[in-house]
């Protein structure tokens, strides 16, 4: 078994769990699709145009005719896991007549979404071409009824027909009987019994019991506190027509039992082309979830290059973006142009490197899955991995520290690089002391920089911007010209959470090599009013010190 793709906790980090939650499906058919959902590799390629293709052509068909949204959500979301009963069906055991009704109100829900399917555009889709089922529903819907409710009719067996017509018969016989019984009582007693054969009278009325116990034709049941209950006593004809009806069931019964094994061999025929059918019933779901979540998250299908590639023109966070949304905020696009060796990524704390670290995955992956992604353009070229690695992971139970982790992880990954994968590191090397940190920094770069794999690298250390044939990009920054016009609120603000948000320009932008790292901590500390004596003590030190030098 190869390498994975990707780490299992990698879903949940970047937030594509999330996201992929947002992929609503109706039916279990397409919950069973999206469960296979996963990045496709480089040399499966045509996978993913295909996936992309589909999905192009289903968004232009919808967005050209509204209600088609309604027909196929009106229409999936009657359909019920019927794989169970399949199975049984296949095991050759009678079904009983619920089963038989399942299938029957799955394939006629199946003849409805083929009408829907063949008046609309999606009929020119290879992958939503349902099986011809007419034969199937004639065979359980004999009469032609167009009922979802299913029977076991009597055109079914010519015997059944007969048993049934005598069954029939001996219940309006003993009907009848049991009328003229109920009749005779009334006219000897003057009480008429009820339709459950019961007459209730109370204890104080003396004369109507004596007339009830003089009856032959009734006996006295049971009594309560305050009355008695009497019955209608039965006839020897009524008995022996009870007995006849009994064995008329029973008969029917064995009928029956006749009919539905023998449907059940003939539905078996079929069961190919109903689990086809169910095949194309669960892409479809799964194409609408797919279709849904693009409208949601505003995406764009990514073009597919060859790689290891990525350019991404007004990406977004839609997790990120939509909790800066519930905050009256906006989320600033990001534009970056990634390939192979390394990016290294600098800028103001609070610039949001680790959210581009994560939108640069979540894009990557999400394009490998086959679907949209959240920005204005996007450019792919497939990777074979991707590695991930945010400066504050443990790993508590191997007994590893930050850093521990850090390093055990990327040791694995770097066996790979020659695969053409993505390497994501936020903050790389921050878990040990900043001089060491430098120099392993330095030399993980050294070492990733004529790879045939996409590395970005976030960092806060000096001197790694100098390092030789690398991209260099930077967050532009604090907006200084905005701090000094609201330095006085800023100075006044209370909740250190979200303030400098508004001050921040969260865009990329390329810088040559060698410029130093910006150093703004000591500015956000003496904005956020930190002590002067301890911001004058921090000025003094930094001086003669270059960090991570």
């Amino acid at each position: 078994m190869g390498m994975p793709f990707m780490e299992s906790k990698l879903s949940e980090l970047i937030g594509l769990k999330e996201v992929l939650q947002g992929l609503q499906v109706l039916t279990s058919y397409g919950k069973a699709v999206k469960e296979e959902l996963r990045p496709f590799l480089p040399e499966e390629g045509d996978r993913i145009t295909k996936a992309l293709d589909n999905l192009a052509f289903f968004k232009e068909a919808l967005d050209s005719r509204l209600e088609l949204q309604l027909l196929l959500k009106n229409n999936l979301s009657q359909f019920k896991d019927i794989r169970g009963t399949l199975k049984r069906l296949e095991g050759g055991e009678a079904l009983n007549i619920i089963e038989f009704f399942e299938i029957k109100a799955q394939l006629m829900e199946m003849s409805e979404l083929q009408s829907i399917i063949q008046n609309s555009r999606l009929k020119q889709m290879e992958a939503l071409k349902l099986l011809s089922i007419e034969e199937v529903i004639k065979l359980l819907d004999p009469e032609g009824t167009g009922l979802k409710t299913f029977y076991l009719y009597d055109s079914y067996d010519e015997n059944l027909k007969v048993i049934r017509k005598e069954k029939k018969d001996l219940e309006e016989e003993i009907t009848k009987e049991k009328n003229r019984i109920k009749e005779i009582i009334s006219q000897e007693t003057q009480l008429k019994p009820k339709l459950n054969g019961e007459i209730i009278v109370d204890k104080q009325d003396k004369d109507k019991i004596r007339r009830l116990m003089e009856s032959p034709w009734v006996f006295l049941s049971s009594e309560s506190f305050r009355s008695l209950v009497f019955r209608v006593k039965s006839s020897s004809l009524l008995d022996e027509l009870n007995s006849k009806l009994l064995l008329v069931k029973s008969i029917e019964e064995d009928y029956e039992q006749e009919v539905r094994q023998r449907l059940t061999q003939q539905l078996k025929i079929y069961g190919e082309a109903i689990h086809q059918n169910i095949k194309v019933v669960g892409e479809l779901d799964f194409l609408f979830g797919k279709y849904l979540l693009n409208k949601r998250i505003d995406g764009v299908r990514p073009k597919l290059v060859e790689g290891p590639y990525l350019q991404i023109e007004g990406g977004r966070h839609p997790i990120v973006e939509r909790t800066l949304r519930s905050k009256n905020q906006d989320f600033t696009p990001i534009d970056i142009t990634l390939k192979s060796g390394v990016t290294l990524i600098t800028g103001a704390n609070m610039g949001g490197k680790t959210v581009i670290l994560k939108l640069i995955a979540l894009t990557t992956i999400m394009a490998q899955m086959g679907l949209y992604v959240p920005a204005k353009r996007a450019y792919i070229g497939p990777v074979s991995f991707i590695h991930f690695s945010i400066g504050d992971q443990q790993s508590l139970e191997a007994g590893l520290s930050t850093f521990g982790a850090e390093i055990f992880y990327l040791k694995n990954t770097l066996h790979r690089v020659e695969e053409g994968g993505l390497i994501l590191m936020d903050e790389l090397a921050r878990g040990t002391n900043p001089t060491e940190g430098y120099a392993i920094s330095k030399g993980i770069m050294e070492f990733l920089k004529d790879k045939p794999t996409i590395s970005v690298i976030t960092s806060h250390f000096d001197g790694l911007c100098r390092v030789k044939d690398i991209n260099h990009l930077q967050v532009v920054g604090l907006k200084m010209d905005l701090i000094a016009e609201d330095k006085d609120k800023i100075v006044k603000q209370q909740q250190a959470e979200g303030f400098l948000e508004e001050y921040m320009d969260y865009r990329l932008q390329p810088v040559s090599n060698g410029k130093a790292v910006p150093k703004d901590a000591i500015f956000v500390a003496k904005l956020l009013g930190l002590k002067d004596e301890i911001i004058q003590e921090a000025e003094r030190a930094i001086k003669p010190l270059g960090e991570g030098e």
